[in-house]
Parts: C-alpha cells; structure tokens; sequence
C-alpha cells in the first residue's frame, strides 16, 4: 500500500514528460526526413533560407544575396510554408509563432537582398 503512491506518481511523471518528449521527436524526424530541395527552412539558429541541395546528411542553403551556406540536416528547426512555420519542435512555439510569422518568407528576401547586403558591407568599411 505504501508504495502506491509512489508507483502512481512515476505514471504520471511518464504521462507528462517522456510521452510528449516521444512525440516531438518523431514529428522531427518526419519533418527532417521529408526535407526537399526547393523547400523554405527556418534554422535552429533563426537563419530563414531554401534548400538548394542535399547532399546525405548535408544541406545546402541559400539565405538571399547570393549567400549559400552548408549545414547538417539535423539544423533544421521547421519548414516555412507560405506565411505560418508548418512544422517544430516546440508546440506552444508554433502556436504563437503562426501570427509573428505572417508575410516573413518575403520579409526575409528583401531584408537580405544584395542591394541592403552591400550597404551592410559598406558601412562597415
């Protein structure tokens, strides 16, 4: 009897924590294993790109300016689907994400074109 609720309190913790923490991991790997070319990205880092290339377990991406870095697929925080991030880690995230995110693909296009690029490197000069 005295061990009870002991026994009942490891369910629960199992029920809170390990079952949704299952459940993430899963819904990232789906989203890392159905990376494409083409499609738009956003970096565990924050960086907003498209993936040029694949190469294995390597990803090229573009981030505008003609800027093309290399990363692990592993990077990948989610995909940028139109004006909302349709796929993450962190669900709470995504849920406030979806209205911070509106018209971000172009916003990060224009943020990022040569034009703004090469002033960046002129004031710095």
């Amino acid at each position: 009897m005295q061990l009870l609720p002991f026994i009942l309190l490891l369910v629960l913790m199992y029920a809170i924590i390990i079952v949704p923490q299952q459940r993430r991991v899963k819904k990232q790997q789906a989203l890392l294993s159905s990376l494409a070319e083409g499609d738009e990205v956003i970096t565990t880092s924050g960086i907003y790109g498209e993936i040029v290339e694949i190469d294995g377990d390597e990803l090229y991406v573009d981030i505008g300016g003609g800027i093309e870095i290399r990363m692990v697929r592993s990077a990948v925080e989610a995909k940028v689907g139109g004006s909302a991030v349709t796929a993450g880690t962190d669900d709470s995230a995504e849920d406030d994400s979806d209205e911070a995110d509106a018209g971000e693909g172009d916003s990060y296009k224009k943020l990022l074109s040569k034009k703004n690029v090469d002033d960046v490197v002129d004031e710095e000069a």
